[in-house]
């Protein structure tokens, strides 16, 4: 800390500019969550809001909405072979079971293991 000190004179002038870099950064990432959730959710409501049915047209877009909020594509594929599984055994068969079937298995994978 000694040489930046030196370079900009004391140790409060250091941590301002240490402070206000990190308060640049914070809201720079604040913006950048507001704006995929924001995305996340317009999509969302738009594909579960319309009068479509519970097929692979719609595990694509859904796959795209899930890529597009930076799940990644390996957590993006498990979702979508989980829902595809529901379709197969007939457990899902209309947008409102999926939109349950998809908050069951987010919330699952978000639980913490222990």
């Amino acid at each position: 800390m000694g040489y930046l000190v030196l370079a900009f004179g004391s140790v409060a002038e250091v941590f301002r500019i240490i402070y206000e870099g990190s308060t640049v950064m914070f809201n720079f990432l604040k913006e950048k969550i507001k704006k995929i959730y924001t995305s996340v959710t317009q999509g969302m409501q738009t594909l579960f809001g319309q009068s479509g049915s519970f097929d692979e047209s719609f595990l694509k877009k859904l796959a795209t909405v899930l890529i597009a909020a930076d799940t990644g594509i390996s957590t993006t594929n498990v979702i979508i072979e989980q829902l595809k599984n529901g379709m197969q055994r007939a457990a899902i068969s209309d947008l409102t079971q999926a939109k349950v079937a998809l908050e069951k298995i987010l919330i699952e994978m978000l639980q913490p293991t222990i």
